[in-house]
């Protein structure tokens, strides 16, 4: 009789976070694309927190310009 393994699946994410925002921990060189900056910016700014890892450094909305 053939026995058959148990399938092995990841836990799903306990959060949704995109990076964290406790506190200063990326430069830009730390993403690869201007959008995964960007999408780290706006997560943070969304919890209220704001530019945190100062990605925005004109300020004028747009992390990381420098990778476009």
């Amino acid at each position: 009789m053939p026995t058959t393994k148990p399938t092995t699946q990841k836990p799903a994410p306990t959060s949704c976070e995109v990076c964290s925002c406790s506190g200063d921990r990326y430069n830009c060189g730390d993403f690869k694309t201007q959008s995964e900056a960007q999408a780290c910016y706006d997560y943070c700014r969304s919890k209220g927190i704001g530019d945190v890892h100062k990605l925005d450094a004109d300020e004028d909305g747009i992390a990381c310009e420098s990778l476009k």
